[in-house]
Parts: structure tokens; C-alpha cells; sequence
């Protein structure tokens, strides 16, 4: 399927979010072009110390002014906790901490050079790391407990405007762009006798 076909993309579209590092928190994202990460053979599901083979596929609906795509492979252990019968300010625990974030890039524009509309393909190669924790969930009735990972790609633009902002907490994401594409990845450890 075209990236293009589907639905929200293009100049007149509304502008999308995915979560951050909290379940309630969203970031907003681009809408004027599309970007995706796909895995060769389809794995979603990979062992430590695997190679993970992939694409980044971009098609570009409008200019987007950047300098670099990057890939980021990042691991997260989050927790959300009832604090029922504790006294406290509030009705829960929530946590997050980055367990791996490894980044690379991609691709480097030169001085104004850009990606005019079209599609565009940039492949990647990752070694999972040996010593990274399998992916984890744990639910009950008031509990949660994840440990997840995530490939992103995106771009490092040259506006700042263009970068994730919450005028709540100023600089709190960090240089999170706003043209991004994720996949959520499995890890596994080997089975050892």
C-alpha cells in the first residue's frame, strides 16, 4: 500500500500524536507526509543479539526542512501502580526509565539540500543487544508493569518549531521531532538448557 493512501495525510489533514513516555501523555506528530519502518520478513519478535533488517520508507507529501534521519532503537520499563490504602497526594505510582536508547543516523543532507514529494527508502541494520531484558507486560485490576521497545526514525529538522513542544513543560521532551515514524519490537531471551 502507498504510504500516501492512508487516511489523514496530506496538507489539510489534523494533527495525529502517539504516546510518550507515560500512557495518558501524547505527542504530536506531522501530517503533511508519512513515514513507516518495516521489517524484513515481517519479525516483529527478535532474540537478543539477532540482526533486526529493515527499511525506512518516507513518502514526502510537502517539503520538510531537515538535516538528518535518524534511527533510534530504545527500551523503556514502565510501571503504574495503585497506592490504594497509602496515604498520599495521589491515587497512584507511575514511573518510567529508559533501559537502552542507541542512536544513529541515517542519512545527512547537505547544506540545502531536501527531499522534494516522492517516496524514498533508507535501509538499517541493528544488533540487538545480549544483556537487554525481554519484553514484559503484567496486568491485574490496578497494576501495570511494561518493559518495551520501540524502533523510531525521523527527522532532525531545521525549524525548531518543528520539534514535539508542551507549553506545560517547556524543553521537557527533549529534540523529539515532530516528522517520526515508530515500531513497537519484541525481545526475547534464548531458551538455555
Amino acid at each position: 500500500m502507498r504510504l500516501s493512501a492512508l487516511p489523514g495525510l496530506g496538507k489539510d489533514s489534523k494533527k495525529a500524536n502517539e504516546n510518550g513516555m507515560y500512557w495518558d501523555e501524547n505527542l504530536d506528530m506531522y501530517m503533511g507526509s508519512a513515514m513507516n519502518i518495516n521489517l524484513y520478513g515481517n519479525n516483529v519478535g527478535y532474540f537478543t543479539g539477532q540482526e533486526c533488517v529493515g527499511s525506512i520508507d518516507i513518502e514526502i507529501a510537502e517539503e520538510f526542512p531537515a538535516k538528518e534521519i535518524y534511527l533510534e532503537f530504545v527500551g523503556v520499563e514502565r510501571s503504574h501502580l495503585d497506592d490504594s490504602g497509602v496515604l498520599a497526594p495521589l491515587e497512584y505510582h507511575r514511573e518510567s526509565k529508559e533501559i537502552i536508547k542507541l542512536q544513529t543516523v541515517v542519512h545527512t543532507f547537505a547544506d540545502g539540500e531536501k527531499l522534494h514529494p516522492g517516496q524514498y527508502t533508507y535501509s538499517f541494520q541493528l544488533i540487538i543487544p545480549e544483556w537487554v531484558p525481554e519484553t514484559t507486560t503484567y496486568l491485574d485490576k490496578n497494576n501495570k508493569f511494561y518493559t518495551e521497545y520501540t524502533l523510531r526514525a525521523g527527522f532532525t529538522p531545521t525549524d525548531k518549531s518543528n520539534f514535539v513542544e508542551d507549553s506545560r513543560f517547556p524543553n521537557k521532551h527533549g529534540k523529539v521531532s515532530m516528522f517520526r515514524g515508530s515500531r513497537t519490537l519484541y525481545i526475547y531471551k534464548p531458551y538455555v538448557e
